[in-house]
């Protein structure tokens, strides 16, 4: 388009499109399922100020929750200021060029799923799964985290949310056989940090195995999407997460502690302590963006 050239209704419901398929419901990967301010207009309407700060609104919206910043790049539309490419009332940041580009960058998968801090909520304790009884063999236990529906599940994930898992064992004796053993499962499971699963992959902020997979990629199988292993006499002991999708609504996690006596040895010292398997959330949760956090149940103790 020339400089000066109005923008079609066309033009403009491109533009409105891609802010909605980010910020509103969207499809697949797509979508923080929030209302959007601008809205389709009919071929005939000729865009004026009302419509690109409508557009403005949605845009600002998706920035703050994403960066929580406000953008500096586009501005809004004053009253009565013609609608062009470059310039609008002769403001370089007004011009509906600006508008296109800045959405191109907030699109990207790089953005799309960032939340900001200050925008989120967390909780890694929604639900906790106890064990005080003493233990020699792979034990395990099982959550199952449900959303409203499908959409509501996607929701969550696109504006950055996460599942998280922490595991501890406290309260390890200090004398007698079962020292070692317990004290390095202790180390294990704390070592293992906060494990994270996202939109596209699994995180820790300890140390361990994660694997490429997150909320897009579950079956209706088990996959062990983290393990963490313990060295020397003990090496054979793994801590591992399992996740599948239940449903299109529902997704299944699986907390292993797999104890294994070492081989040559003719007793099995057992792990004493306070077991805990937790569970939780980040979310979006901010003036622009709030997806609802989904609810938990243990459905397998220790």
């Amino acid at each position: 388009m020339a400089v000066n050239d109005l923008i079609t209704a066309a033009r403009y419901n491109n533009a409105q499109g891609r802010v909605s398929a980010i910020l509103g419901n969207g499809s697949g990967n797509e979508g923080y399922g929030q209302t959007t301010t601008s809205a389709q207009v009919s071929s005939n309407v000729i865009i004026n100020s009302t419509h690109v700060n409508a557009l403005f609104t949605d845009l600002n919206k998706i920035y703050i929750h994403q960066t929580a910043s406000v953008p500096n790049s586009i501005a809004e539309v004053e009253v009565g200021d013609t609608i062009a490419e470059d310039t609008s009332g002769g403001d370089t940041k007004e011009g509906f060029k600006d508008y296109e580009d800045f959405i191109s960058i907030i699109e990207t998968a790089s953005n799309r799923f960032r939340l900001a801090a200050a925008q989120s909520s967390t909780l890694n304790n929604a639900k906790t799964i106890q064990r005080r009884n003493q233990w020699t063999a792979p034990i395990e236990c099982e959550f199952n985290v449900s959303f409203t529906d499908s959409d509501t599940r996607r929701h969550f994930f696109n504006a950055g949310g996460s599942l998280t898992f922490i595991s501890s064992l406290s309260g390890t004796p200090v004398s007698g056989d079962s020292v070692a053993k317990s004290q390095d499962w202790s180390s294990i499971l704390s070592n293992a940090g906060t494990i994270s699963i996202n939109h596209d992959s699994t995180t820790t902020t300890g140390t361990g195995v994660v694997q490429s997979i997150g909320n897009y990629d579950l079956t209706t199988s088990y996959q062990e999407i983290y393990r963490k292993s313990a060295t020397g006499v003990y090496g054979n002991n793994n801590y591992i997460l399992f996740a599948k999708a239940s449903n299109s609504s529902s997704i299944q996690v699986k907390y292993q502690f797999y104890d294994h006596n070492p081989g040559g040895y003719k007793i099995d010292e057992p792990v004493l302590g306070l077991l805990e398997a937790k569970i939780g959330f980040v979310r979006a949760s901010g003036s622009y963006v709030d997806t609802p956090a989904p609810a938990f149940a243990a459905t397998n103790n220790l």
